[in-house]
Formats: C-alpha cells, sequence, structure tokens
C-alpha cells in the first residue's frame, strides 16, 4: 500500500509516523513501568499493613467489649 502511495502521502504518513514515535518513545515506556511498579509496591504496603495481625488484633478490641470481672 505504502509503496503504491503518491509521494505526498508517503512523506506525511512519515511524518506522522515519526512524530509518533519521538513522542512514545523507550524513555517513556521505562518510565511509565517504574511509575506503575512503585504504584504497586505502595498498594501491596497497605494492604500489607491493613491486615496485620497486630492491627487486626486492635480492631477486635475495640469492637468487643471487655469481660465483667
Amino acid at each position: 500500500m505504502a509503496l503504491s502511495m503518491p509521494a505526498t502521502g508517503q512523506r506525511a504518513r512519515s511524518r506522522l509516523m515519526r512524530g509518533l514515535i519521538q513522542e512514545f518513545n523507550v524513555y517513556r515506556w521505562a518510565g511509565r513501568m517504574l511509575i506503575d511498579a512503585a504504584g504497586m509496591r505502595r498498594r501491596g504496603r497497605l494492604l500489607d499493613r491493613a491486615a496485620s495481625p497486630e492491627r487486626l488484633s486492635r480492631r477486635a478490641a475495640v469492637r468487643e467489649p471487655s469481660p465483667a470481672k
């Protein structure tokens, strides 16, 4: 298809492709990967903290009344 296109069409497509490659390059991809990994790490820490036995036992202590003596 591209070989049978007029030269002006080929140039326009080539310019568009170069612009996309310049914008969506490997540095942008790597940056997104690092940002996503940091977000996953943060979420994991929050989930670990929320599910820790110490935290769960404190919740139970707050909900359950103390036995009367």
